[in-house]
């Protein structure tokens, strides 16, 4: 592949463009690292009119969607605007959920969805497990809430809630 490059003035921008796409490439192709020093690094779009990412010395990585920032990096750790869908997470630490919604109809949900193709009678839809370690410093699950399907057929559906403690 024919690569046409391009060096723009005051060593700003430093270029090879293959000579038959639209393509903007910078690579590095050596052992060491590819640098792109600055107080505030962008990356915008083509326009130069919205943010997509945007890194600030000393303070906060921001990734934006559609020039809205979605995520940014604290000294506390990270924020992130919007919701988060994962297909697992384990969290060290507290969790909070807050709503600051002034109506008294309206308080933090949490939800939890199982998503059965084939829902049935006895299915188990979740459950919150109260961990801690024994005295030989063994994970033990001393209590649990536990949510059953009881009945799921159409217009009749019900549920089972079970609290359980450990006994000894």
């Amino acid at each position: 592949e024919h690569l046409d490059p391009t060096i723009i003035t005051g060593l700003t921008e430093l270029a090879a463009t293959p000579a038959d796409t639209d393509e903007l490439i910078i690579s590095d192709a050596g052992t060491g690292d590819l640098l792109i020093a600055g107080s505030q690094v962008r990356i915008m779009s083509s326009n130069i009119a919205e943010n997509m990412i945007r890194a600030i010395t000393d303070s906060a990585v921001e990734l934006y969607h559609d020039n809205s920032k979605k995520f940014e990096t604290t000294s506390t750790g990270a924020t992130v605007t919007g919701q988060i869908v994962a297909d697992s997470a384990t969290i060290n630490g507290n969790i909070s959920v807050v709503s600051t919604d002034a109506g008294a109809s309206e308080g933090p949900v949490i939800t939890i969805f199982r998503n059965s193709a084939s829902p049935a009678d006895a299915d188990e839809l979740g459950r919150i497990k109260f961990d801690g370690e024994d005295d030989a410093d063994n994970r033990t699950t001393y209590a649990q809430i536990e949510a059953n399907i009881n009945d799921a057929s159409n217009t009749t559906e019900d549920g089972v809630l079970n609290f359980s403690v450990m006994s000894n």
